[in-house]
């Protein structure tokens, strides 16, 4: 490899050596302002740049101020929001961005195609975004941005200035400052195009940005737009239910720490309103109390932990999952429960501690972060729905993840029994006239996780059906393999401790782990694992070469040629500290391309739909991990239905050549139907 054809994960100490030379050039730049309909000849080329400047984020309550075309780089066109008012001019424009001719080049794509989707009825077409090529190209490395300004600074050697930006907030009269703004972004984002374009080749992720995320930016900006429906009374009554029943775990759980000795006394000063009569008359103005205990206080969570037997230096989520103990930390353990108690039984009565705070955690999360927002600030003053922000490259493995709210952490009932059987995705109302078609893939990871390992064990299994429910199950057989026993005669336990154990292993998980999710010793768990690795060869054939790779290469790769970059780590002179760097970069490439593999899958996916949904006039509302959520008018939603199944087992398909492929879902006026 020259150095011109360098990865964006070896540095650079001076200018980076592009593989194709550019031509940009502040002052070469001219724009012009629209006088008539042949102003619109600037924009024939095959190749146009468009950037948007707004009034606001929010296209249902701000609007375009400039948009800005150039065909070459240096002329720059800029319409307003009035000359986009003018039939003639906005039949041209939308002309242009449905043509499959014109390759339209945007930077952040999915913002300006909101706005233009919303202001303008634009229907856009053969749409590119070098913000998302640009991701592709850093996913992973730490300090690398995508903005537009980081761009033009590592590809044209030019710092942009920003500071105009903040004067289109909220103003419609533009000033000459900002019309050379707007020029000199448009005029950027052209220039900088082919040399993320030869990069995306270089690096042989064509296919994945040509096939998947190209597209898909169009799907996320329909998404966002549209928004999503939600119920009002069931959120009410989520949240009655969850505010009782928080304040029952938070007594309970007090009164345990109590019992243990570990709880926070504190003198209260009495309000009027508060006293009794009693007190009054004794003149009492302070009262003796006990704190209560804050689940969300990372040292209060550590110290009350530590003292019930653990060796926990965070409260992170992860590592509350496998808190870590010693000897020492049981023994202070079993001093402080005065009980004569196996390791076994001091780690079972701490790990009951732990659910308790996760599950309280939970609660208030769901509280806080969804149920009561839900109604309030994340509700549309304009439409009535919910609309979050998807980012499509928003993690290093090439999944969504998403905000305002966070969909991709939405509460489940299935993992907290704070909901008492009610399902918070009930919550979820479609239109007037309209169900609710959602389906996920079944087994997704470990499907993929067959496919590149080919392991005899697996492929098999993932062809196994319940006879009961009629519904995909490869859990039964692993464990009949690992077990050695036939599948009618697996137990439930067995079971579950198979596919524990699998998953934890292609994450790169330990035995800790398993112990830590299953409630063992770590002994027990351990067992378990090696019951994988002797009966799935395979998959640690799979995880051996992999870690290989990344450490040869510096990062991992999915099947559809999607790349995860690692900062390697290099050594200093400590040993222990390097083996340690170098362990964690090779559990992420084991697993990454299990997951980003998911991902280009589910993000296929959808690109598949999108056409075939405008057909029964459907739309997609969400995408949550590998499940799709999908509003249809109920008169044509059975033939929907069973497109949507189709259509996601085909883009499954795609990927896994030897592996089955499996979906679950229906439809229904409720997302759990």
């Amino acid at each position: 490899m020259t150095t011109a054809f360098q990865p964006h994960n070896i540095p650079h100490r001076a200018k980076r050596i592009l593989p194709i030379p550019h031509e940009f050039d502040e002052a070469a730049i001219r724009y012009q302002l629209l006088t008539d309909l042949l102003n619109m000849a600037v924009v024939k080329s095959a190749i146009v740049s468009i950037d948007l400047e707004t009034t606001g984020l929010d296209p249902y309550t701000s609007r375009p101020t400039l948009i800005g075309l150039s065909a070459d780089g240096f002329k720059v066109l800029l319409l307003t929001h009035e000359d986009m008012q003018n039939e003639a001019v906005r039949l041209r424009f939308n002309k242009l961005m449905a043509s499959q001719d014109v390759r339209k080049v945007f930077h952040n794509a999915k913002f300006d195609l909101k706005f233009l989707m919303h202001h303008y009825g634009t229907k856009p077409e053969n749409v590119d975004c070098t913000y998302v090529m640009r991701r592709m190209l850093v996913a992973g490395l730490q300090g690398k941005e995508a903005t537009l300004n980081a761009c033009a600074y590592d590809y044209l050697e030019y710092a942009m200035d920003k500071s105009v930006r903040e004067e289109f907030i909220g103003n419609t009269v533009m000033t000459e400052a900002m019309l050379k703004y707007a020029a000199i972004d448009v005029a950027a984002t052209w220039h900088i195009y082919p040399i993320l374009r030869k990069y995306i080749e270089i690096e042989q992720l064509h296919l994945c940005y040509d096939l998947i995320e190209r597209p898909l930016v169009r799907v996320v900006a329909e998404m966002e737009l549209r928004g999503v429906g939600v119920d009002l009374e069931y959120l009410q009554k989520l949240q009655k239910l969850l505010e009782a029943k928080t304040k029952k775990a938070q007594a309970e759980l007090d009164a345990t720490l109590r019992i243990l000795g570990l709880a926070v006394a504190e003198t209260k000063k009495l309000k009027e309103n508060e006293k009794t009569p009693a007190q009054i008359l004794a003149g009492i103005t302070h009262v003796r109390d006990w704190k209560s205990f804050n689940v969300n206080s990372p040292k209060q969570v550590v110290e009350t932990l530590n003292a019930v037997g653990f060796e926990l230096e965070s409260a992170s989520a992860d590592v509350l999952e496998n808190p870590y103990w010693t000897r020492a930390s049981l023994d202070r353990g079993r001093k402080l429960m005065k009980a004569d108690l196996s390791d076994d039984e001091v780690l079972i009565r701490g790990r009951d501690l732990i659910r308790r705070v996760q599950d309280l955690r939970a609660a208030r999360k769901a509280l806080n972060a969804f149920i009561e927002p839900m109604q309030g600030k994340y509700l549309h003053q304009v439409t009535g729905r919910i609309h979050c922000s998807f980012s499509q490259l928003g993690t290093d493995t090439g999944r969504f993840s998403c905000s305002n709210p966070n969909f991709q952490q939405m509460p489940s009932e299935r993992k907290n029994a704070v909901f008492d059987g009610l399902s918070f995705r009930n919550a979820f109302a479609p239109s007037p006239g309209m169900g609710l078609i959602v389906f996920d893939y079944q087994a997704c990871e470990l499907r993929i996780a067959a496919e590149i390992s080919r392991d005899p064990g697996l492929l098999e299994a993932i062809k196994f059906v319940d006879p009961k429910t009629g519904k995909s199950d490869p859990h039964t057989p692993n464990a009949a393999i690992a077990y050695g026993v036939p599948t009618d005669q697996v137990t439930k336990e067995q079971r579950v401790n198979i596919k524990t154990a699998i998953y934890t292993i292609i994450y790169g998980g330990s035995a800790f782990t398993v112990a830590a999710a299953l409630r063992i010793p770590v002994s027990q768990a351990q067992a378990f694992m090696d019951l994988i690795f002797t009966n799935f060869p395979g998959i640690t054939q799979m995880i051996e070469v992999r870690r290989r790779f990344v450490r040869e290469k510096g990062y991992c790769v999915s099947l559809s040629g999607r790349k995860r970059y690692f900062d390697m780590p290099r050594f200093q002179g400590d040993n222990r500290e390097f083996d340690k760097a170098m362990r964690a970069v090779e559990r992420r490439g084991q697993n990454t391309p299990i997951q980003a593999t998911n991902a280009d899958i589910t993000k296929y996916a959808q690109v598949l739909l999108r056409p075939l949904l405008e057909e029964f006039g459907a739309h997609q509302l969400l995408s949550v991990h590998d499940e799709l959520v999908i509003e249809c008018p109920l008169e044509v939603i059975e033939a929907c239905t069973e497109v949507v199944k189709s259509t996601m087992l085909k883009a499954e398909r795609e990927f896994l050549r030897h592996a089955e492929s499996a979906v679950s879902g229906g439809w229904g006026l409720t997302w759990e139907h």
